[in-house]
């Protein structure tokens, strides 16, 4: 099954900037509109169908494209995302603005998932130029210095990133991931060290989390246990993942059964919950768990619940269904290498 991962690289880049476009009235029924309308839906063909329309009609060229970019990167399609942001770059009507920059960090993904660090590198070098107090890009522009293989460079972007904001927790504790996927656990532990050093004895939320990744389970119960039991459901997600991760599943299914009565689109928790209920045998409440997920709509963990829904057919031994599934979800993320050996084993059943 597939645990939670970070989703740095598409979330972050479409959190930026522009999450979505102004349109004024007379424009709220095109295709533009309606093909955003689409993304958001996750109707990616429909979408891609409305761009196509508006580029054929030479109307709104420039977010035409972006849209189209975007539809193409939520399949995977990175060639035809790039081509497209490319597009759409070339149709804006002069001068450098935030839509320009938006759709350059779009394109720098785009080269970047397809492997192309130099562009990527070379695209936000050219973004930086004008955004030079975002710590957003630097922190994005380090990851793609990390995966090139350019360590001191990758260093430099994150220690830029965290001087321009310090008190952004969230980023100690991607750039902590970003290391320790890389291989880099000492290095990566020192940005949470460092971030656990500014956090002040009122801050126990924020000292939870920091020790639920340094992997001090009991210090995280400890700073979260009393925060959780006051109601607050951001300390009782992580309380339920460090009492899963000391191996108590059932007391965390019970914390994320608690957070999900005050907050029922949580994604993320009917993941956890999901896996949860896996561990402890209870198949097909995980699946139920799963798909209550995916109705949620949330993207940031929609990968993982997809996965985990087709995966979970496979627990309550109906093969067929799972075997759909995952073509539907190769369908959409088709360089998942692990989702490939699993539906080729369901072919050969």
């Amino acid at each position: 099954m597939r645990k939670n991962i970070s989703k740095w690289w598409l979330a972050g880049t479409m959190a930026m900037f522009l999450t979505g476009c102004t349109f004024s009235q007379e424009q709220e029924n095109n295709n533009v509109a309606l093909g955003m309308n689409a993304i958001e839906q996750q109707a990616y063909d429909t979408a891609v169908e409305y761009f196509n329309g508006s580029i054929a009609e030479g109307k709104n060229l420039e977010l035409s494209y972006r849209g189209l970019g975007m539809a193409y990167m939520n399949q995977g399609d990175y060639q035809q995302a790039r081509d497209a942001f490319i597009q759409a770059l070339q149709s804006a009507s002069g001068g450098v603005g935030k839509l320009e920059v938006d759709i350059s960090c779009y394109l720098a993904s785009a080269y970047y998932h397809q492997g192309d660090y130099q562009n990527a590198l070379e695209t936000y070098n050219n973004v930086l130029e004008l955004e030079k107090k975002n710590g957003d890009l630097f922190y994005l522009r380090g990851v793609v210095n990390l995966s090139a293989g350019n360590q001191e460079a990758a260093l430099g972007d994150f220690d830029k990133s965290i001087s321009l904001d310090s008190k952004n927790y969230d980023r100690y504790i991607n750039i902590y991931q970003e290391l320790k996927q890389a291989g880099d656990t000492e290095k990566a532990l020192s940005y949470l060290s460092q971030c656990e050093s500014l956090l002040t004895n009122k801050q126990q939320y924020e000292k939870g989390r920091i020790l639920y990744y340094m992997e001090d389970y009991n210090g995280a119960v400890s700073a979260l246990e009393s925060l959780s039991q006051a109601g607050d459901n951001k300390a009782t997600l992580y309380l339920g993942k460090a009492y899963e991760a000391l191996g108590d599943m059932n007391y965390a299914a019970s914390l994320y059964e608690t957070y999900l009565t005050k907050d029922e689109n949580n994604g993320e928790v009917y993941n956890q919950l999901g896996l949860c209920k896996l561990s402890m045998g209870a198949y097909e409440e995980a699946l139920s768990c799963f798909q209550k997920g995916i109705q949620t709509g949330d993207v940031s963990v929609m990968q993982e619940l997809l996965f985990n829904e087709a995966s979970a057919y496979e627990y309550v031994s109906d093969f067929s269904t799972a075997k759909t599934k995952f073509s539907e979800y190769l369908a959409k993320y088709p360089k998942d290498t692990n989702a490939m050996r699993e539906y080729e084993f369901l072919k050969s059943r």
